[in-house]
């Protein structure tokens, strides 16, 4: 049986009371090997105790460091939602201005076809009236040339109308250059 002792622990007796004890080398080796296995074990605590304490100082260092880590994490997370925040508002606000800018615009274009249709309905009854004037300057002429054939006689009123068809001058100005 393999028995190893420890500080506290004691054989029971029902393990060596049928032994026999053959002499004073067998006790000295028990003794020694005990002194040995106690010291052995101090120093297997201190270097177990000199590891803790030298893993409490690492992990203490990594959870500074970490904590460090993270703060400078959350303070650039915090730089970057602060840019962000200024990026997106001057974006609303150039959206905002150029939905500004297309109303204007769209307002002076519709203003401008107005005045476009405007000018077109003043051309359109500009152009009737010059319709009109020139029908009437045609009845001017049909009503002119029997006085002027009265008057000159038949040869000089197709003169007459043949140069006004041909230059298509007006009558009173036709008129002026006979005189």
């Amino acid at each position: 049986m393999y028995y190893q002792p420890s500080e506290d622990a004691a054989v029971p007796r029902e393990c060596y009371e049928g032994m026999s004890l053959q002499g004073e080398d067998d006790m000295l080796v028990t003794q020694e090997t005990t002194t040995t296995m106690t010291a052995q074990r101090n120093i297997g605590d201190q270097d177990a105790r000199r590891q803790i304490d030298q893993l409490a100082q690492i992990s203490a260092a990594a959870h500074h460091s970490t904590v460090e880590q993270i703060s400078q994490v959350r303070r650039h997370q915090d730089v970057i939602a602060s840019k962000t925040s200024e990026y997106l508002q001057k974006q609303h606000e150039r959206q905002l201005e150029l939905q500004e800018q297309q109303e204007q615009i769209r307002r002076q274009r519709t203003k401008q076809r107005m005045q476009i249709e405007e000018h077109v309905r003043i051309l359109k009854a500009a152009e009737a009236a010059m319709g009109e004037q020139g029908q009437r300057l045609e009845s001017l002429v049909d009503a002119v040339r029997p006085h002027v054939e009265a008057r000159w006689g038949l040869f000089a009123g197709t003169q007459c109308l043949g140069a006004l068809a041909k230059n298509k001058k007006p009558v009173a100005e036709w008129q002026e250059s006979q005189q």
